[in-house]
């Protein structure tokens, strides 16, 4: 069994890339070991974390490892909303072509866009009820601005909001 397929791996070596051999290699090895492959999978969801951090510039970090199906969603939501900028299908409907044009021609880095787009998947789950979703409290961030940063806006001053949470300055054109 194992014979056939490394004699299957090497015949798809000539035209798969190397990373495309070694999910192939994969997929193979946990066909004829099941028991291995459900073992693989729970030690991958156990693995799954995310964790924030401020660096010592004050920029917020993140590091995500995935387990198998939230990567597929996160892969998903971003090869959705990505497509026309990496090349994919060209669009016959008017509507879609105008959208694929808009993409490919925004000044964004993929990466900025895919950021911009996690953030508005976070802010559209986070209009979910609180009580199924969050315990008690519904998540958002407030910004306090004063009355004089409000007229100092207003007359084209420089001004800033606090973020509620840890009093982080914010420059005033966010709040709306």
């Amino acid at each position: 069994m194992w014979s056939l397929a490394a004699e299957q791996l090497v015949a798809e070596a000539n035209e798969r890339t190397v990373e495309e051999l070694a999910r192939t290699a994969r997929a193979i090895r946990d066909q004829f070991d099941p028991e291995g492959a459900a073992a693989r999978f729970d030690e991958r969801f156990e693995r799954r974390s995310f964790r924030t951090w401020t660096d010592a510039d004050g920029i917020r970090r993140g590091n995500i490892a995935f387990d198998d199906i939230g990567g597929a969603w996160m892969q998903s939501i971003f090869d959705a909303a990505l497509r026309p900028r990496r090349g994919g299908p060209r669009f016959v409907d008017p509507a879609e072509k105008a959208r694929a044009e808009e993409l490919v021609a925004d000044p964004r880095s993929n990466d900025q866009l895919a950021y911009d787009l996690l953030l508005d998947v976070l802010r559209a789950g986070a209009l979910a009820d609180e009580k199924s979703v969050f315990g008690t409290r519904q998540a958002g961030v407030r910004i306090l601005v004063t009355a004089a940063d409000r007229e100092a806006d207003a007359a084209g001053l420089p001004a800033i909001g606090l973020l509620e949470e840890d009093q982080t300055a914010v420059p005033a054109f966010l709040i709306a």
